[in-house]
């Protein structure tokens, strides 16, 4: 418990640390990742004794080094915009916006809104096909179908049924992505509901609320709420990022989202469990206890993981570039391809979990070194990205694709202290989503594509 303790207040210290030479900017990257390793700390904390939590200090200073050398790569590479950032608080709200701005066809929506429902439902028959093929029971068919996906199809290559076709895959995709570009939209009318720019109509507005719902569903169809989380924290990212775009960025409304940071987490556990029944996966958990796996497991199963640790990579970065390994066997490169979920770990008799915090993967994979080196690459990554691409940055067209993209790989911070995200984003599939993302984005916004009406 000592150790236990004493990350939480060096996790702390580290917190108010990123917060200050950020200038109290919540959703800078270093201070969200201190937020999340709090979020979860509390919450080992809290199941300490239901749990048999025996921290040891090899753990608490891999997680205490590990977020300061994140905090060390986002800061340094803060420090080099720092001096070449434009402050544009000083100028008029869409003094510099020179496109079309909120203007929306609604042909265009309804385009995209069927095309989804045709999707969601060609989707649902194709679950149900293959289901039925591997002989499980079609009542709970999202659970099933989830299990042949991840677990069964991962440990062999040699099944005779026909999966997803690369059609709807690709429309799956669509539907999906369509939700960012709709959630965009939305926030930009909501945020800018003074201005004098245009916003979209009310059928406009009904529409683009249907597209992101519609987005979700394909997630929950497989049985996963990630996608569901993903979207929801591009959306919090997006109002954020266009609040202080329309206010300026010298406004300060960080405890504000610190509020509902906190209401967010009191009332989003109860939904976070009903979402798992939902799609069809049970429990015997409570809320709480569910709620506590999902957020604290991940710190006394790092401590686990060091104590007993898996078995040696097969493969350069076998669990931290899984998706590099899934594309160099799909050009027939022969190569090892772990499964993406990592073992079971039992807390306590009743209670199991595999999630290792964001520094489990990197070490198994590189060790001490290399996951220094790999998470200092991350932080500059996001560092660079966020305050050269988007704070302090006048308001163009371009700048909206750069905040889209951010919304989308954003989860990956935001989930650090559960598991390591590298798994989704180094792949090829994200590539795909965030071209997908942008080209309906520009679809909807553009002018260029018009229906003509003759009038008679």
């Amino acid at each position: 418990m000592l150790f236990l303790m004493a990350l939480l207040f060096v996790e702390f210290l580290l917190w108010l640390s990123a917060f200050v030479l950020s200038q109290k900017d919540i959703l800078a990257p270093s201070v969200m990742m201190c937020n999340m390793f709090l979020i979860s700390t509390v919450f080992a904390l809290i199941n300490i004794e239901n749990w048999k939590v025996d921290y040891h200090i090899e753990t608490f200073f891999i997680i205490s080094t590990g977020i300061l050398v994140f905090l060390i790569g986002v800061f340094i590479s803060h420090l080099i915009f720092q001096n070449v950032q434009m402050n544009v608080s000083s100028y008029k709200r869409g003094e510099n916006v020179n496109y079309n701005d909120g203007q929306v066809r609604t042909w265009k929506l309804v385009v995209i809104l069927c095309v989804g429902i045709v999707t969601i439902i060609w989707y649902y028959f194709e679950i149900r096909r293959i289901v039925g093929a591997y002989g499980y029971n079609v009542h709970n068919v999202f659970a099933s179908y989830r299990t042949i996906t991840t677990y069964i199809l991962a440990n062999r290559s040699d099944s005779t049924i026909q999966m997803t076709s690369f059609v709807l895959n690709q429309l799956v995709r669509l539907t999906y992505s369509a939700g960012y570009a709709a959630s965009y939209i939305l926030i930009k009318a909501i945020v800018r509901k003074r201005s004098q720019l245009q916003k979209p109509s009310r059928i406009n507005i009904i529409l683009l609320r249907c597209i992101l719902i519609l987005s979700i569903i394909p997630g929950f169809m497989g049985a996963e709420r990630n996608q569901f989380l993903q979207i929801l924290v591009a959306v919090m990212v997006f109002y954020y990022i266009l609040w202080h775009q329309e206010n300026g960025w010298d406004r300060d409304i960080s405890w504000k989202f610190i509020r509902i940071g906190i209401a967010g987490v009191v009332v989003g556990i109860p939904i976070f469990y009903q979402l798992l029944r939902l799609v069809g996966r049970s429990t015997a958990l409570s809320a709480f206890e569910s709620g506590s796996v999902y957020l604290g497991s991940s710190i006394p199963l790092l401590n686990m993981y060091i104590e007993n640790p898996a078995e040696p990579p097969r493969v350069f970065g076998e669990e931290t570039l899984l998706g590099v390994h899934q594309f160099l066997a799909n050009l027939g490169v022969d190569t090892y391809i772990k499964n993406r979920h990592l073992e079971f770990r039992h807390l306590n008799s009743y209670t199991e979990s595999n999630i290792y915090t964001f520094f489990r993967r990197p070490l198994h994979d590189f060790g001490y070194v290399g996951m220094y080196i790999f998470v200092a690459l991350i932080g500059i990554f996001f560092s660079c990205y966020y305050y050269g691409k988007i704070k302090n940055k006048q308001q163009t067209k371009r700048l909206e694709y750069w905040i889209i993209v951010y919304g989308y790989l954003y989860y990956w911070i935001v989930y650090s202290s559960i598991d390591q995200r590298s798994i989704s984003y180094i792949a090829t599939t994200p590539i795909m989503n965030i071209f997908a993302m942008l080209i309906l984005y520009w679809f909807l916004t553009s002018n260029k594509l018009r229906i003509a009406v003759r009038r008679r």
